[in-house]
C-alpha cells in the first residue's frame, strides 16, 4: 500500500508496536557492535559469523528505524483480503479465497500467525524473487507462506488471528 490508508468502516488497522520497534532497535545495535568486535578476531570462523551478524542486525535495525520513522499499518484485515505489512518479508495483499489455514503458533520461542495458502506456488509467483526466497526457505522449519511474527504487531496475536478467522469464514460462506 502506498501513501496513506483510509480505512473502510468495518476493516481493522493494526500498527506494530513502538516499545517494541524500539527495542528491537537497541538490540540490533549491541548485536551489530559484537558483530564488530568479532570482525576484529584473528579466526577466520568468527570473523565471518561477525560479518554475518553485522549485515543482518544493520538490515534488522535499517528496518526498524524505518518502521518507526514512516508508521504505517502491520496488518489491515478487510471483508474481501488481508494486507500483511508486519516485517521486511511481509506478503501485501491477500485475498480471503487464497487462504487455506489460519493458526498460532511458536518456533524458537518466538509467536506467530501463521497463514497456509490454498495454492502455495501461485502465491510464490507473484512474490519478488528475494522474498520468494525467503518464503521458500520458510518451508524448512513450518507449513505456512505468511507468517506474521508477534513482535511485528501491537495487541494480542490470537485476537488478531480470531478476527482473520471471523472474516476468513464469511467470505467463504459469501461464495458458497
Amino acid at each position: 500500500m502506498r501513501g496513506k490508508y483510509e480505512p473502510a468502516p468495518h476493516d481493522i488497522v493494526i500498527y506494530p508496536s513502538k516499545r517494541k520497534l524500539v527495542v528491537m532497535f537497541l538490540c540490533s545495535i549491541v548485536f551489530i557492535a559484537i558483530g564488530m568486535v568479532m570482525l576484529m578476531q584473528d579466526q577466520g570462523g568468527v570473523v565471518l559469523l561477525g560479518g554475518v551478524s553485522v549485515v543482518f542486525f544493520g538490515m534488522c535495525g535499517v528496518y526498524c528505524a524505518y518502521r518507526m520513522l514512516v508508521p504505517k499499518p502491520a496488518v489491515i484485515l478487510t471483508a474481501d483480503a488481508f494486507y500483511d505489512q508486519a516485517s521486511l518479508g511481509a506478503a501485501g495483499r491477500v485475498l480471503w479465497s487464497e487462504v487455506e489455514e489460519i493458526k498460532v503458533y511458536d518456533m524458537m520461542g518466538q509467536s506467530f500467525l501463521g497463514v497456509k495458502m490454498a495454492n502455495p506456488e501461485q502465491f510464490l509467483s507473484r512474490c519478488p524473487g528475494w522474498k520468494r526466497s525467503l518464503m521458500s526457505a520458510n518451508r524448512a522449519f513450518v507449513d505456512t507462506q505468511i507468517n506474521i511474527p508477534k513482535v511485528g504487531i501491537r495487541g494480542s496475536l490470537e485476537q488478531v488471528a480470531q478476527e482473520m478467522l471471523v472474516r476468513w469464514d464469511r467470505a467463504k460462506s459469501q461464495h458458497t
